[in-house]
């Protein structure tokens, strides 16, 4: 009996560390708990399971990646094209790492991040400020009539729609004429005309 009581001491010992042998799971899904948006000095939260307080949290610009999976850790400081942010807090379920954001970040740039354990495990990435298209509103207009007082526009609602100037997004509607767009972080509007046909691309 002294044999099985001690072997179970044993494994329940082992257990924390077979918890977080693996590689912290970061939610990446746009629009269910994935990090959004992220600019320079902002407190970035970010999701997911099996975080530890000696995980790092690296960033790279979408502009400076190379072909591998994942950058080297950087070292030096932080710059706008990768650096470390600095860990706040873990959460008491380990289950979210809170960092600040370097001020050497480029406001609405695209950013791509990882969780980097001392084991040098790196988590999936997790993007921040890139354009995410939710829905289009209305999802019928007429050739003519004006439907509901909408001004016969088509706006196309999401996060992220107002790009950095260095990183132009491309949106296409694809038809007869040339369609001038309104702008914003959450909605791009189109004018629609009289008479065609567009898909939107």
């Amino acid at each position: 009996m002294a044999a099985v009581r001690i072997w179970t001491l044993v494994f329940l010992a082992l257990l924390p560390g077979l918890a977080g042998a693996a590689a912290p799971l970061l939610f990446a899904t746009p629009g269910y708990e994935s990090a959004v948006s992220a600019e320079p000095d902002d407190l970035l939260m970010l999701a997911g399971s099996g975080f530890e307080t000696t995980d790092r949290v690296v960033y790279e610009a979408l502009t400076s990646a190379g072909s591998a999976e994942h950058p080297q850790i950087p070292t030096g400081d932080a710059t706008a094209a990768r650096g470390i942010a600095r860990t706040i807090s873990v959460g008491p379920l380990a289950n979210a790492v809170t960092v600040r954001i370097p001020n050497a970040l480029r406001a609405h740039e695209v950013y791509r991040l990882w969780v980097v354990t001392s084991r040098g495990e790196w988590s999936r990435p997790v993007a921040v400020n890139d354009p995410r298209p939710m829905w289009i509103t209305p999802n019928i207009v007429y050739s003519t009539a004006d439907r509901a007082g909408l001004q016969r526009r088509i706006r196309v609602v999401g996060r992220n729609l107002d790009p950095a100037p260095s990183q132009p997004f491309l949106i296409r509607l694809a038809g007869p004429q040339t369609q001038r767009l309104i702008r914003n972080d959450y909605e791009i509007i189109f004018g629609y005309p009289f008479s065609a046909l567009f898909m939107f691309q």
